[in-house]
């Protein structure tokens, strides 16, 4: 199943200081979600204990995050963070105006990555066009398969 921008359900950040995008929810009760959220002022995280929540960034303007006292920037498309869903995380600058995180909450267990995915998996999305998707749309299946494009994939 492909799954297009389009498709997306938009609502409140958690703590009410944003909107998110949701990608995929793998059930109401998830194990999995993918979401993408627009940051565009300095604000804290939502907290998600009992996940572990990887950050990327999707757009090319950078966020500067703290994430339990520790400074990271995200500068390039691809480049993430990962840490504990409960973990405090704030983004303290967006140097170059607002921008797009897709964030990835996961019971433990999952493996997320970006680029080609060294095994088959379940779930890809597309930060850029690829022969196979579209920039922002994704690739979801019950059964393990197998890609070499570049791209976000999960395997849960």
């Amino acid at each position: 199943m492909v799954i297009t921008p389009a498709e997306w359900r938009s609502q409140p950040w958690k703590n009410g200081l944003g909107v998110t995008h949701e990608v995929y929810r793998d059930r109401d009760d998830y194990d999995l979600r993918v979401s993408v959220a627009d940051d565009v002022t300095p604000a804290p995280f939502s907290r998600f204990p009992g996940y572990h929540r990887w950050s990327i960034l999707l757009e090319p303007a950078p966020i500067t995050l703290v994430i339990e006292g520790v400074t990271r920037e995200l500068a390039h498309v691809g480049d993430f963070v990962d840490h504990a869903g409960e973990a405090a995380v704030q983004s303290i600058a967006l140097p170059a105006g607002p921008t797009k995180l897709l964030t990835v909450l996961a019971r433990p267990g999952a493996r997320v990555g970006v680029g080609a995915p060294p095994d088959p998996v379940r779930f890809v999305f597309a930060l850029a066009q690829t022969a196979d998707l579209a920039r922002w749309h994704a690739r979801v299946s019950h059964e393990p398969f197998e890609t070499r494009e570049a791209v976000l994939w999960i395997r849960f």
